[in-house]
């Protein structure tokens, strides 16, 4: 194409253009870290949070309130090992006796040997490591050679036999329920604040996301396989957005709020509206151990009351909320997930009266008819209670897989679906040390398991 004059300027004028957005760039970036050496030559802290990614949803009152430190989030993302050493330089010459830096890295910016290194020079600070932990989109939208790469980074980091002993590292990246779940990130690095909370709250010496010799190929051998099967087949939930889902059950959805919950990883994956009406200790049956009945949990909804729920409770939250909705039957679940404190108070499966509220299956029975009865048309889903390990004292003469199977059986009769999160949740006796936190109650990875469980039950 022929150089005109007038294509000339064009031109020039998109070169400056182009420089002028560079240097905006670079002088906005300059003054980030500036701002930081500023607070960190002024401030008074014991504790320092550095990234190469977005953490500003961290929760610094965690490290005030459950680590009793005093913490200085620095704004600037880290791009690169001199910037992260010029950094540790600075906090190192403050007045302030630092004992612990937190650093969020991108292991494909910044090689284990050059971290171990740098920290090794610091022996009497303590170095908290939280390596990337990218979400499913991040992964997929990979060329097969980047991905190859990058994974590659992360697995020679995992790899390393010769972190400093002032050093902790920690992983989150196969955490399938962290990156397979979209709600709990802004973008590919930022996450949620429930999110957040549970990162910060999990990367302590004790934390069973601390790599170790012990776990490290087992970590190495789930980024691979995590990421790989994200890469082959990526995940495809369904859009329920115009669907509402109560979830009425024990302290497996009750003990749980947010992002994280059972009801809150379904509407992440979903967009349906969800309610968690869980209540810990509760069982179906009506007996006089339990702390509520599903009876009389129902009816607290149904009368909208709040008040039968403890105030910290998402339940009480929830019934407050549906106090205010206009709901369309047609388009609600009622998902009942009891059975385990049936189990563990020894509650009666069934008695003559096939409606008898005092017996697991008969509270059951009588809640189908009570909800069809006030939401025609609503879907029912029955879960059968999940596997757990702990024993009842005393012991209950009834075996649990026969509250499993009774609820098989109700589901058949009842002409309900059925989520058998027993037999097909992926939670065993030879596993269940990996997805329940004390042999009953589902932890992170656990609770979405569960949740995938329901999910392929009510999935249209």
């Amino acid at each position: 194409m022929k150089l005109t004059r007038k294509n000339f300027f064009v031109l020039l004028l998109i070169v400056a253009g182009i420089t002028l957005i560079l240097i905006s760039v670079y002088s906005f970036n300059t003054k980030g870290k500036r701002r930081d050496f500023i607070r960190i030559d002024s401030e008074q802290y014991d504790t320092v949070l550095l990234s190469m990614y977005p953490i500003t949803t961290y929760p610094q009152d965690f490290f005030y309130k459950y680590l009793l430190k005093t913490p200085l989030f620095t704004d600037y993302t880290i791009p690169d090992f001199k910037t992260f050493h010029e950094y540790v330089q600075r906090i190192c010459s403050s007045n302030n006796t630092v004992g612990t830096i937190y650093f969020c890295f991108l292991p494909d910016k910044i090689a284990a040997s050059e971290l171990n290194r740098l920290i090794g020079q610091y022996p009497a600070i303590t170095f908290e490591l939280i390596m990337a932990y990218p979400d499913s989109s991040y992964w997929t939208a990979l060329s097969d050679a980047e991905y190859q790469r990058i994974l590659d980074a992360y697995c020679a980091v995992l790899s390393t036999t010769e972190l400093p002993a002032n050093a902790n590292l920690y992983c989150f990246s196969a955490c399938d329920f962290l990156i397979s779940n979209p709600s709990l990130y802004r973008d590919h690095f930022l996450v949620s604040e429930d999110a957040a909370f549970f990162l910060v709250s999990n990367s302590t010496r004790n934390s069973s996301y601390l790599v170790t010799q012990d776990n490290t190929e087992s970590y190495t051998e789930n980024l691979r396989h995590v990421t790989a099967a994200l890469r082959s087949t990526p995940p495809d939930y369904p859009d329920l957005s115009d669907k509402t889902i109560f979830f009425l059950g024990d302290s497996v959805l009750g003990n749980f709020k947010g992002d994280l919950s059972i009801p809150g990883m379904l509407s992440g994956l979903t967009g349906a509206t969800v309610y968690n009406i869980g209540y810990g200790g509760a069982s179906a049956s009506l007996c006089e151990s339990t702390t509520s009945s599903l009876s009389d949990m129902l009816n607290a909804l149904y009368n909208k009351d709040a008040s039968f729920f403890p105030e910290h409770l998402q339940a009480h939250t929830d019934v407050l909320t549906y106090q205010t909705e206009e709901i369309s039957n047609s388009n609600t679940y009622y998902i009942l997930n009891y059975g385990l404190n049936d189990y563990f108070y020894s509650c009666p499966i069934n008695f003559a009266d096939p409606y008898d509220i005092t017996t697991y299956s008969g509270a059951i029975r009588s809640s189908i008819l009570e909800i069809r009865k006030h939401s025609p048309g609503a879907e029912i889903v029955l879960c059968t209670p999940t596997y757990t390990s702990l024993i009842p004292n005393p012991p209950n003469p009834l075996a649990f897989e026969e509250y499993v199977d009774a609820i098989l059986r109700l589901a058949d009769e009842m002409n309900v679906k059925v989520a058998d999160t027993y037999h097909l949740s992926g939670i065993t006796q030879e596993n269940h040390a990996q997805y329940l936190s004390d042999g009953v109650h589902p932890n992170e990875a656990g609770r979405f398991l569960i949740g995938k469980c329901i999910l392929q039950a009510i999935r249209p």
